[in-house]
């Protein structure tokens, strides 16, 4: 992004009505909460993926949420939503390749974008947590139940200690 384009941002951020979302500083301004609408729609047009055809879903980090779990909710999802994301992925690929965009009407914008995986990796993240419930505990969670680092780390130490005291 050019310099020229964050200082236009910068400046709708000051002119901007909502002033719980901007807090000055010394030296520079820091943008608090959500932006307006108005700044997320030029955000939009100098995002690269929405030129590609590709949703903001379609960009998500392999392992950001933990290994297996976005190939997992990918599997979890129906075939034809597979599909058109297999395509749009491979698409944008060609088109990255040669250094090209899509035409100016095929690219994503930002009202039409679907957020279709969040739904399928909180289920799968919801599925590890029972699983390791279950591991842990041999009985099922409450529906409300998270399981906290601490309390997995804690539980995995219980488990060592008891397999090696069974050894002895």
């Amino acid at each position: 992004m050019s310099t020229s384009a964050v200082s236009r941002i910068a400046s709708l951020v000051v002119k901007s009505k909502e002033s719980s979302l901007v807090q000055k500083t010394k030296n520079f301004i820091v943008a608090v909460g959500t932006p307006p609408r108005r700044i997320r729609k030029i955000y939009s047009k100098f995002m690269y993926y929405p030129q590609l055809g590709v949703y903001r879903d379609d960009c998500t980090k392999r392992n950001f949420y933990g290994p297996g779990v976005l190939n997992e909710s990918v599997q979890r999802l129906p075939s034809n939503i597979q599909r058109e994301r297999q395509f749009r992925i491979n698409r944008a690929l060609s088109k990255s390749g040669s250094k090209t965009v899509l035409s100016r009407k095929l690219w994503v914008r930002s009202g039409e974008e679907v957020r279709y995986i969040d739904s399928a990796i909180n289920t799968v993240v919801n599925d590890i947590e029972t699983k390791k419930f279950w591991d842990l505990n041999g009985e099922a969670p409450a529906n409300n139940y998270t399981l906290s680092p601490e309390e997995y780390q804690a539980g995995l130490e219980n488990v060592v200690r008891s397999m090696e005291s069974s050894k002895e």
